[in-house]
């Protein structure tokens, strides 16, 4: 009974997983600087101001929005060299201060894409 249970569980958990990775996934991807940031003493944010930003907001036909949800991402590779993108989720802020967008994310759930699906 009890290796049932912990399969009835496990089975549980993946589904779990796996709505969240979609709901992930229905996001939309949105090219940023991650060198690009800015912070307010209390925490950092990417300033959007990027063309890779602008061009992908176009392209997916979005007018940025407070709180917008998006994945963020920027070009890297992994140790072979391949193609390999970093990425956060986060959401947009407008900046009344510095008069810009900002994405607001959690800068220690920074991963790569390869990372996306796996589970942590």
């Amino acid at each position: 009974m009890t290796q049932i249970l912990q399969v009835a569980r496990l089975s549980q958990q993946s589904q779990i997983l796996q709505k969240m990775n979609a709901k992930l996934r229905d996001r939309p991807r949105i090219y940023a600087d991650f060198n690009k940031w800015g912070e307010d003493g209390t925490s950092r944010y990417l300033i959007l101001t990027c063309k890779g930003t602008f061009d992908d907001l176009a392209r997916l036909k979005i007018k940025i929005s407070e709180g917008l949800e998006m994945t963020f991402y920027a070009d890297d590779s992994d140790e072979a060299g391949n193609n390999d993108e970093i990425e956060a989720d986060g959401y947009a802020h407008f900046d009344e201060s510095a008069n810009q967008w900002v994405g607001i994310i959690d800068w220690n759930a920074i991963r790569h894409s390869s990372d996306r699906d796996k589970p942590r």
